[in-house]
Parts: structure tokens; C-alpha cells; sequence
């Protein structure tokens, strides 16, 4: 529910004012290929409306999942 007294209504690290969807936090699923033998490195919050965090003091935790 959009609340104007909370900047952030569901809470993703984006500002109302710039997340593309406000109301719920919106991700994208994230595919990658490779060699089997070399390391690749993908960002894969590019695409969803959630904002880094560059906040030292907050560490977050990642999950990864492998779907096969």
C-alpha cells in the first residue's frame, strides 16, 4: 500500500521516486555461459529495480541458485 510517509514502500533500496515499480520489488531472471574452466562474474542485479548497497556498515546476504 503506497504510504507517503515511506520513501521506499517495498522496501528494495529504491527510492519511490525512481523505482519503476514502487509498490513491489521487481527482479529478472539471470542467465550466463562460460568455459567450464574459467571464472565469469555477472551482475545480477543489472536488471532488477533494486539499488546496490553501498552502504559498508549494512552487509546483506546473497543467495544463488542454480536451477537445472
Amino acid at each position: 500500500i503506497a504510504d507517503v510517509c515511506d520513501l521506499d514502500d517495498d522496501g528494495d533500496g529504491n527510492p519511490d521516486t525512481t523505482d519503476p515499480n514502487p509498490l513491489a520489488p521487481t527482479v529478472t531472471d539471470d542467465t550466463n555461459t562460460g568455459d567450464p574452466a574459467v571464472a565469469v562474474v555477472t551482475n545480477v542485479l543489472t536488471n532488477d529495480d533494486y539499488l546496490p548497497n553501498n552502504d559498508p556498515g549494512v552487509l546483506g546476504t546473497t543467495t544463488l541458485t542454480q536451477l537445472t
